[in-house]
């Protein structure tokens, strides 16, 4: 709601004018809405919807420090803060920015979804990782997490 009394847009229509439009994407990203009417508001907490090839696009933005082809979209300050562990006012060390900081060892980081999906960044080998699907992840919430640790181990 800040996002909309503040700028007049939507929050899909921001993301779009001042993120989005700018790394190049194929389609419009858009959040799901809690309801079905006209007095629908976006959840911008979840439930961004983009294609695969557009959220890769996004993760290369972060990893860039929130640079795209030489234009600064995202401040390099406000991604650097994203990615710094911190338990200034009560924040979890692991957890920055809504972005999961991964292994000091790594200084991997990686926006994560309700049902595993994640964009894994590990800046140190210039990688970026996009896993998308349907997943329930009530048997085990660190399951990916699990995964792309081990994985990133082999490379």
């Amino acid at each position: 709601m800040i996002i909309e009394r503040t700028t007049g847009n939507t929050v899909s229509n921001y993301l779009q004018k001042k993120i989005w439009s700018q790394i190049g994407t194929e389609a419009p990203a858009l959040w799901s809405t809690d309801r079905k009417d006209s007095a629908a508001i976006e959840k911008a907490f979840c439930n961004l919807n983009a294609r695969t090839l557009d959220f890769a696009k996004f993760a290369k933005l972060l990893l860039n420090k929130g640079n795209c082809n030489g234009k600064q979209i995202i401040p390099q300050h406000w991604i650097e803060e994203s990615i710094t562990n911190t338990t200034v006012n009560g924040g979890e060390i692991s957890y920055g920015y809504n972005l999961v900081i991964g292994p000091a060892a790594y200084n991997s980081f990686y926006p994560i979804g309700f049902y595993g999906q994640l964009l894994y960044i590990y800046p140190k080998k210039n990688i970026i990782i996009v896993r998308f699907g349907n997943a329930d992840l009530n048997y085990n919430s660190n399951y990916w997490k699990e995964i792309m640790n081990q994985l990133i181990d082999q490379l």
